[in-house]
């Protein structure tokens, strides 16, 4: 409640305690009145800033792992896009410096278990995300861009990642829920995932400068404006279902999480939504994302 609120109740009180009182008291009554209003601003002033503090003061830190730019099969161009475009929401929700991110891209096998291994932990950053990235199976085997092939949860195993209270993975590839079955991926990241596809489904790349089978820049026309403002005059229009989710969701989102709870809302909203996009427009430019929450299995 705003504090001259608080200022106008207190002045009815006065005036209801002063009706009939003598008036050698009433110095007396306004001292203790103008001790009690500013205690109650000081406390309107206090509640109002816990409201803003949080984003203004939390950290956050997004570490990328990316496999794109293959020889031997489809470039993955929309999911290096992604990267760039969660780093920036984030930004955008922890200014002032607070938030920071690394990008590896196109690295062999062996570099993905020291790259987890290096994850901050709760001591270092508020929140930790983690983006990861590449061709997969359904069995989780990632094709590396040098033509190696690794079960990821068997990296993530080598790694041990620290532990991280408050950390969110995001999966983006074709059968990304598979991983979720093996006691290996759940042991490492036994908080919130976000899956882009079912343990089934592949995950398309969409491109905003196509008009068939789904003209996005005309049915989405501000979630076009924000990726053209945010990626530059030399995006090709590329980015990843999740992606796109991901930032759909994010303009819609008018505070940003301050806390766990936030971030589970926030990726449930990322579901509704590519399953409302998947019911009412496209499922061939769709896949169905999925959350888990501490360490369940799909």
């Amino acid at each position: 409640m705003p504090a001259w609120k608080h200022a106008g109740k207190f002045f009815v009180l006065i005036e209801l305690l002063t009706k009939g009182m003598k008036a050698r008291r009433w110095p007396k009554l306004v001292v203790l009145s103008g001790v009690l209003l500013a205690s109650a601003m000081v406390q309107a002033q206090t509640r109002d800033e816990l409201r803003t503090r949080p984003a203004n003061s939390i950290s956050a830190r997004l570490d990328s792992f990316v496999n794109w730019d293959y020889r031997h099969r489809k470039k993955l161009k929309g999911w290096q896009t992604t990267a760039f475009v969660i780093q920036r929401t984030l930004s955008e929700w922890y200014p002032a410096g607070h938030s920071s991110a690394l990008l590896v891209e196109n690295q062999p096998a062996v570099e993905l278990p020291k790259f987890l291994s290096a994850l901050p932990a709760r001591r270092d950053f508020h929140f930790s995300l983690v983006y990861l990235a590449s061709h997969q199976s359904p069995a989780g085997e990632w094709d590396f861009t040098q033509r190696r092939i690794e079960l990821l949860c068997d990296l993530v195993a080598q790694a041990q990642p620290a532990e991280h209270p408050q950390r969110i993975v995001i999966l983006d590839a074709c059968f990304a829920a598979a991983v979720q079955r093996e006691p290996k991926w759940t042991a490492a990241f036994p908080g919130v995932c976000l899956f882009s596809s079912l343990p089934s489904e592949v995950t398309p790349e969409l491109n905003f400068r196509d008009r068939q089978p789904v003209d996005l820049s005309r049915r989405y026309p501000a979630t076009a404006a924000w990726l053209r403002e945010s990626l530059g005059e030399k995006w090709d229009g590329r980015i990843s279902f999740l992606g796109f989710v991901w930032t759909q969701c994010f303009l819609a989102t008018k505070t940003p999480p301050n806390e766990v709870a936030d971030w589970i809302r926030f990726a449930k909203q990322c579901e509704a939504f590519a399953a409302e996009f998947r019911k009412n427009v496209s499922r061939r430019c769709s896949s169905t994302l999925v959350i888990s929450e501490a360490g369940e299995t799909l």
